[in-house]
């Protein structure tokens, strides 16, 4: 177990700069190379300082290619200044304490391309189920709680069909972990799918159902790290509340 003592070393950083960082938004990569920036600085009583590449690779394993991008943005944004030396080719980096000067990056106030247009919020819309058995029919269902994508419908439908009842489980979900967070409607397709091709191996729907969310939702985040990894670095958009979704099953798994 970790047991970090300031006895052992600590870098001596300003309150007031750390309460701007917590009004300025800075994207996971980005922030990991500042972080080392201020280490490799301030953690040693130095306003600026010599870092290597391979100093950046091992302090935050991440590849050359990314490092040069969060060094690029830190640049854009003003929070850092950049030195090079007559004497060697290693750089020379400082951070720039006055946060009056950093600049937002506008990507960060924008949403990505490829995020859902459409989710399920599960206080909303799930349909009002007061059992989950296998006697809901498409005539229980109103238009004021159909699923807001005629895709996923289909989807629910043919699972009902088959014996599953999906609307009732998300109805057990919704009440039993209190989740107010937005699934987004690839998850709940994903989960559809994920039914047929396990179907032989659920024994328990519920219990199966409880696992399949979490796990969905899981890969769902790691699509979205990876396309904004590609699209400039924009990963501060996560899949809206995942922890939320997880922890509220994890209570809910507790309870059985």
């Amino acid at each position: 177990m970790a047991s970090p003592q300031k006895e052992n070393g600590y870098t001596a950083i300003a309150n007031e700069i750390m309460e701007a960082f917590g009004k300025f938004r800075i994207s996971g990569e980005v922030r990991q190379v500042l972080d080392v920036i201020i280490r490799k600085t301030y953690g040693f009583n130095k306003k600026k300082d010599k870092i290597s590449t391979s100093q950046f690779e091992i302090h935050t394993g991440l590849d050359k290619k990314t490092i040069h991008r969060a060094r690029r943005k830190l640049l854009e944004m003003n929070l850092i200044t950049i030195y090079k030396n007559e004497d060697s080719q290693i750089l020379s980096y400082s951070f720039q304490k006055d946060y009056n000067k950093w600049k937002q990056s506008p990507k960060m106030n924008t949403v990505p391309k490829f995020a859902p247009k459409q989710s399920l919020n599960l206080r909303q819309t799930v349909p009002n189920i007061a059992t989950h058995n296998n006697n809901t029919t498409k005539d229980s269902i109103t238009k004021d709680n159909i699923m807001p994508s005629a895709t996923l419908k289909v989807a629910f439908d043919e699972i009902l069909k088959d014996g599953f009842n999906i609307y009732a489980l998300l109805n057990k979900l919704k009440k039993s972990s209190k989740v107010g967070a937005e699934v987004p409607e690839k998850v709940l397709l994903k989960v559809c799918k994920s039914y047929w091709k396990n179907k032989p191996d659920i024994k328990s729907a519920w219990a199966w159902f409880c696992k399949a969310i979490p796990q969905e939702y899981m890969k769902y985040n790691a699509y979205l790290h990876e396309k904004e990894s590609e699209n400039a670095d924009k990963r501060g958009a996560v899949a809206p509340c995942i922890s939320e979704i997880i922890k509220g099953i994890g209570n809910v798994q507790g309870k059985k």
